[in-house]
């Protein structure tokens, strides 16, 4: 199929994917106003990564013996059905089993979209669609609040969930519909490699080295996201505004990171192509270097434009390297076992993401906010050392092949 329409309908499909898992956020505020309490949107959040975390591992899984397009087009359209429902049914008492089995729903959009971007895209492009997909989160998380109070300000909380949930089941028809079912073949030749893999694939030196290294720039950019208000805040001893100007920087910054990313692993792409490694290993790598670089920074500047500076490039490096780790698995192993190994991948994600919880809030009530970031700048060194570790095992493992 065309694919100019191809990639429309996955930027699509993604951005709607965020827009319906962060829609009870953007309405809470009215939500409590409603009756709700913190604690019924809390359960429902909890349920949603509950849900989420087991979907998405076992939506990789699957996606080895449905075709894509057809787990993507269930995902999508079974969302849009749930958001109808969470805006039909206002109760307390529903809103998190609802919000769980959205969890469900939104967990399998994001292994299909990864599955036809490497079937459909040749090797050299394949970079750039991957980093413009994935920021169309960023897209979803700044259109959503405006549109969202705009209908609660000329309707109700319930025409949000209305207008999302009627878009997603529309979507999700049309993508059964307008994607073509192709041969997973028809870029094989373009794949970086085909090791072999046994029953212990799990225990695989590549796959271990590179979940490791997804979880602490997972939990790196979890910190800065949730607690990086607070440091600004007690390290400048600025106003909150000023401080969320920061984040907002370094915000901006992820979005360039995540579409710098690709454009750099197709270019490496093309100069490496004769080479043992990946290139989007390389380009993580780099990427890992830079936000390593600016979260020391962060600590030892002062100034208020420093700390923009350093922001920007904490979250230029920090997405951009995240943007590129679904491709490289996927690209690394065979057809048959890219969604275990995504999965995987998945899995290390979510253990991120909880550490960047409770227990670094933990740590963070103990000593302070500063000293949990510190954690987070040590910790990102290592995620270097191990990229750097990766981009050996893939050649290593191909030589070996060859």
């Amino acid at each position: 199929m065309n694919s100019v329409l191809l990639f429309c309908l996955l930027y699509a499909a993604y951005f709607l994917s965020y827009v319906s898992r962060k829609n009870i956020v953007f309405v809470a505020p009215h939500l409590l106003d409603k009756g709700f309490t913190k604690g019924d949107l809390g359960a429902s959040q909890s349920a949603f990564s509950v849900c989420y975390m087991i979907s998405k591992l076992y939506g990789n899984i699957i996606c080895n013996w449905t075709p894509p397009y057809v787990v993507l087009s269930l995902g999508v359209t079974s969302m849009g059905i749930v958001n109808i429902a969470a805006g039909i049914l206002n109760a307390p008492e529903y809103l998190w089993v609802l919000w769980g089995i959205n969890g469900l729903c939104c967990g399998i959009c994001w292994p299909p979209i990864a599955v036809l971007i490497v079937s459909n895209f040749r090797e050299e492009s394949r970079g750039k669609i991957w980093s413009l997909v994935s920021s169309s989160m960023n897209a979803g998380a700044t259109v959503s609040p405006i549109v969202t109070d705009f209908l609660v300000l000329y309707g109700s909380w319930n025409m949000s969930f209305y207008l999302t949930g009627i878009v997603d089941v529309l979507l999700g028809v049309i993508l059964l519909v307008a994607i073509e079912p192709v041969e997973d073949s028809s870029n094989a030749e373009d794949t970086v490699t085909s090791t072999p893999w046994n029953r212990s694939m799990l225990l695989n030196s590549f796959i271990i080295t590179v979940c490791s290294s997804y979880a602490i720039l997972v939990f790196s950019v979890i910190a800065m996201g949730t607690w990086g208000q607070m440091f600004f805040i007690e390290k400048l001893g600025i106003s909150t505004l000023s401080a969320g100007s920061i984040i907002s920087v370094y915000e901006v910054g992820g979005f360039c990171g995540a579409t710098a990313s690709g454009f750099l692993a197709d270019y490496l792409a093309k100069i490496l192509k004769n080479k043992r490694s990946s290139p989007r290993s390389y380009s993580a790598m780099i990427f890992t270097g830079v936000a390593c670089a600016a979260s020391f920074g962060l600590h030892f500047q002062k100034d208020y434009v420093l700390c923009q500076i350093c922001a920007f490039g904490y979250g230029c490096g920090a997405f951009g390297a995240l943007a590129m780790f679904g491709l490289m698995v996927r690209e690394f192993v065979p057809r048959e076992h890219g969604g275990t190994l995504s999965g995987a991948l998945a899995l290390a994600q979510q253990m991120g993401g909880f550490s960047a919880g409770s227990p670094l809030a933990w740590y963070n009530e103990s000593f302070s906010v500063g000293a949990g970031l510190w954690v987070v700048a040590c910790l990102l060194p290592i995620a270097f050392l191990l990229m750097s570790l990766v981009t050996r095992l893939d050649g290593k493992y191909k030589a070996k092949e060859e």
